[in-house]
Formats: structure tokens, sequence, C-alpha cells
């Protein structure tokens, strides 16, 4: 059987050979499995054009209608993945490829299409959909973008370049502002220009510092969709615009801070973006303890989010924070993440040979490590423990920054970590992570405590309660004295797992030398798997 007959069958099946057979091919997908969806999609668009092999209006139709239909999938998974990315890296993994390999997918689909469209844009049906190609073409580049501020990542240079020439490609036709309000596919804002597609991503990727978390992009990522149709690029001269971006350059929206000679620059007053920001900031609840609404942000983390955007966006008069002395510096230090290895490492405390063993070493730190966890694997636990050596490249009063192997960098920000220096074991907080290089990553982290003890904690079982199960099971803490070289140099506090230090809590804290029963009462920071509270002691226990 010839090519040409085998492709004519095969286009009775396939979904991209018109609008109406995408729409049956949707009809048989799952309802509710998104997972299931997102497989089956992802293996029909990296086909497209599908059977006939070259794009024409009738496959671009096609994919739009499929499009239109993953786009609330997309939205769920991308939902999920804010409220999860926390909860393992198995989990966080999942999500995020489920959704970027989408992205990718769509991205190279409408690449296709522009390319078999753009020499034909006088035919009536490549003109009435090319301008929905270069919308949804923009519209994931964005997505791109964001998902790689998910990781802390950022556009390279020929991300920026690519981005930019599809501004121009729609400038030159005149579509930049085009309202595509009949479209075949059926989205969710068909009103959207691809001016806004492009105004979104150009703020969003602002963000790329490298101190926004996963769901305060995707919170901020939702708040710009909102706001963004009130803004419009301006020719020069851009008077009164405090943003501008060149056409020509490798790099996104930037402060207007200095003349600006050569290249094909549009200015932007991000004044409504400012104003929208103080705007949102007198409507929050004054009371912190009211519950958010579902996908939103505590009332707190949002009002101190809108201050952050309100120095990116807003006047030059408060674009600039206080920052402590810099200064660079070259060196490596040992490195242990996460509270339970750290616990552990600052101890120092070696397992002793079964031969020197005696009554009291059998209560010592090391067998009680054994007793909390003591199906943790001993040379995993043992890695954990040793670290990495990352090396410093710059140094404050207050942090440093780093660098680390992408294998041994923190998963999230507010990771709490020990570094050594020679002797001395420092605490410190991830504030600031930029993927840079595909091996290397830049940590930037706040050291809070220069003075540290470890010590031992039970939650507290009154006595008639004693005998209840696993109550008094022992665990790890930080103790952190009132001292001029910690961050809390007034106050004593403590940092330990976070769902055991609960607000007006009870534990019992085993110096070595002596017990005491202590009552939190403030938490200064709460964070994934560890918090830090201030306490007072309530009384002196028995031996």
């Amino acid at each position: 059987m010839s090519v040409p007959v085998v492709n004519w069958l095969r286009s009775f099946t396939d979904p991209f050979a018109s609008a109406n057979r995408a729409a049956r091919w949707i009809g048989e997908l799952p309802a509710t499995d998104t997972m299931a969806i997102q497989k089956d999609a992802l293996d029909l668009i990296v086909r497209f054009p599908g059977s006939r092999g070259e794009a024409g209006p009738g496959q671009v139709e096609a994919l739009l209608r499929i499009d239109a239909r993953l786009e609330p999938v997309i939205a769920q998974l991308t939902q999920q993945y804010a409220a999860n990315y926390q909860k393992s890296t198995g989990v966080e993994s999942r999500l995020w490829h489920a959704v970027f390999d989408l992205i990718k997918a769509f991205t190279a689909a409408y690449q296709t299409a522009l390319k078999a469209g753009y020499p034909r844009t006088e035919n009536k049906r490549w003109r009435a959909t090319l301008p929905w190609v270069l919308v949804r073409l923009a519209h994931y580049k964005g997505l791109d973008g964001k998902y790689r501020l998910f990781r802390y990542g950022h556009w390279i240079p020929a991300q920026w370049r690519e981005f930019h020439e599809l501004y121009e490609f729609a400038r030159m036709r005149g579509w930049q502002r085009e309202q595509l309000l009949f479209g075949i596919g059926g989205f969710a804002k068909p009103g959207i220009s691809f001016e806004q597609e492009f105004l979104q991503t150009l703020l969003l990727m602002r963000l790329d510092s490298g101190n926004f978390t996963p769901d305060q992009v995707e919170w901020v990522a939702r708040q710009l969709a909102d706001w963004t149709p009130a803004l419009a690029l301006l020719p020069p001269p851009g008077e009164g615009a405090s943003f501008f971006v060149d056409l020509t350059g490798t790099s996104g929206l930037r402060r207007r801070d200095r003349p600006i000679a050569g290249g094909r620059s549009l200015f932007l007053d991000a004044g409504p973006i400012y104003t929208r920001i103080v705007e949102r900031m007198r409507w929050l609840p004054p009371a912190e303890d009211d519950v958010p609404k579902p996908g939103d942000l505590p009332a707190r983390e949002q009002r101190l989010l809108l201050m952050r955007l309100a120095s990116l966006f807003g006047p030059d008069a408060i674009a600039q924070a206080p920052r402590a002395a810099r200064f660079q510096t070259e060196g490596e230090v040992r490195v242990v993440v996460g509270l339970q290895a750290l616990t552990r490492a600052i101890a120092e405390i070696d397992r002793l040979p079964e031969q020197a063993r005696t009554a009291g070493a059998a209560a010592s730190f090391d067998e009680v490590t054994q007793m909390v966890n003591p199906n943790a694997n001993p040379e995993s636990v043992i890695k954990r423990i040793r670290g990495t050596q990352w090396k410093i490249t710059e140094r404050s009063e207050t942090g440093c920054r780093m660098l680390a192997a992408a294998a041994d960098a923190p998963n999230q920000l507010g990771e709490l970590l020990a570094m050594k220096e020679g002797e001395h074991w420092l605490l410190a907080v991830v504030r600031r992570m930029q993927r840079k290089q595909v091996d290397e990553v830049t940590v930037g982290v706040e050291i809070i405590a220069r003075r540290l003890v470890r010590v031992l904690l039970r939650s507290w079982v009154a006595p008639s309660d004693a005998g209840g199960t696993n109550a008094d099971r022992p665990f790890f803490g930080i103790y952190l004295p009132a001292h001029p070289d910690n961050r809390q140099a007034a106050q004593r506090s403590l940092i330990g797992p976070d769902e055991k230090f609960l607000a007006g809590g009870m534990v019992e804290l085993d110096t070595g030398n002596a017990r005491y029963l202590i009552r939190f009462t403030q938490t200064l920071e709460r964070q994934t798997g560890w918090a830090w509270a201030l306490f007072n002691a309530v009384r002196k226990l028995t031996p």
C-alpha cells in the first residue's frame, strides 16, 4: 500500500485533521483524571501536525481546540504544584514535569505552525489563525518562564531574544494589540491580546531574584493577569515611563535609571500596577488569623509580598532597600542541610566501639538518635550528617552567598542549614536560590546564630498521662542563647521540629545537667520541617 494511501487512511482517525476531529478526540478523554489527560495529550501534541506532515489552517484550528481543553488541566496541575511542592521531591518532580513537558510540546507545535503560516499571511484562514498562534506561543513562553521561576531558574539570553522576536513579528503586522474575541479554541480569556501576554511575562520574570517561593510566584502571576490589561508599551520617548524593554537585547524589563542609547526600546508606565498593589494592601483584613480563601496566601504573607512587589514595580524612591555592606571572598565551608542532620552534626559525637561502651554511654545522644529513628538507613544518615563542601563567594554581617553543586543544594527556600568554619558552627536559613548553571546553584543565606547548643527535648506529659504510648519520645532541638552574635540577641530561643513547637505548648528541656519544663511564648519563624520560638521556663523538674 502506497504512502499517500496510508496517510489518507490515518487522516480519518487523526485528531489534527480538523477542529471537529479534535472535538471528537476531546470527547473521549477521561472526565476528571488530570494525569491521564496529561499523558494522552502529551502523546498527541508531540506528533503535531499529525498524519498530514505539514501544518495547515485545519491542523492549527485542531491544535487550538485541544489547547483550550488542556488549559484548565494545566491550571489545575499548577495549583496542585503550588500547594504540594514542599511535601517531597518526588511529588514536586512529578507535578513539575507533568506541566513542563506539556509546555515544551505546545511551544514546539505552535512554532511549527508559525513557521508554516508566516509566508501565507495573505491567506484568509491563515490570517484568522496566525494571531492566535502568536498569542498562545507567547502564553506558553510565559508558562516556561514561570515554571523556571518555580525552581529558582531564569531565562538565558537566547530565550529573551526569541521572546522579543515574537513581539517584533506581531508588531510589524499590527497584531500586537488585536483583541482575539472570536476564536475556535474557546479559551478562558478570549479577549486577550499578544501584548498583554507579553507584558504579563515581562512583569513576572522580574521575580527571578531567587527569593520567591513557587506558591508566591503563582499568586503574583494571578494578580498580574488581572492588572496587565490596564497597561500598554509606549514608543520613544516614553515620557513618564519608569521601565523599558530593548527588543534587540537579551534581557527583560528594566528600570529606566540611565539614558538609553541604541536598540529598539519600548517603555512602560508601571504606575497602574503600583496603584493596584497599594489598593490590595488596603483591602487585606486587619486580623492576621483570618482564614485565607482556597488557593490564596495568608494575609500576613500577602502583605509582605505586596511590599516586595511595591519595591519591584513602584517609584524609584522605594526601589532600593538598605543592605548590609558586602565584600568578595573565597573559601570553602562544610554545610549540613536539614534540622535532623545538623542537630547530629553540630554535636560531632562519634559512635563508641562496643568494647568501650558503658552503662552511661547507653543514654548518649547517638543512642537516642537510633531510638528516635530506628529504621533509618545508617549510610544515608552518615552521608547527610557529613554534609558537603560549598564555596563562599560573598559575605556580609548578616549572611553570605555560596555556590553549591546542584545535587547538594537545598530543595526550597527556608531550609535550615549549619556551616562549619574552622572549629565553629554557624546556623543559617536559605533566603535566596538561583540556578544559573545546570550543575551549580547560587545560595544566599541569612546567618541567624553563631552561638548554639544542641539540647534534648521531650513532649510534656502530665504525670497522670505518663502511661501514654510514645508521648515522651525524645527529639533534638537547638538552643540559642541571648547573645550579640545571634540575631535574637536579647532573648533566648529554641529551634526544633515544627510539629512539636506549638504556640503555648510545653516541652521538657534536658540540658544534660538539669531538666526544665518550658512554655513557648512566641513563634519567630515557621518553615517546613522546623520552627523557631521564644520560651519561658515554667519550673525545674526533678531528675
